[in-house]
């Protein structure tokens, strides 16, 4: 169940930030949707926020900003 659970997380997809459309795991949107609904005031959405142990928050601070992921993908030096 580990395994196909970090799979799910692991596995891309496109998410919409204002006008930009950038790829980012499951598993930093969920994060970027908690924090959005903690910061609107949400408690459940913040009391999660702080029940994440250690671990996984190391996993997420490193998945959260990469370099060129707040660039539009039309914009992306490495595309053709």
């Amino acid at each position: 169940m580990g395994a196909l659970l970090q799979d799910a997380l692991n596995e891309r997809i496109s998410i919409r930030e204002g006008d930009v459309v950038r790829k980012v795991s499951r598993a930093e949107a969920i994060v970027l949707a908690l924090i959005s609904k903690a910061i609107k005031g949400d408690a459940k959405a913040f009391s999660t926020l702080l029940a994440f142990k250690p671990q996984p928050m190391e996993y997420f601070r490193r998945i959260i900003v990469r370099p060129g992921d707040l660039l539009p993908e039309s914009s992306d030096p490495n595309l053709p």
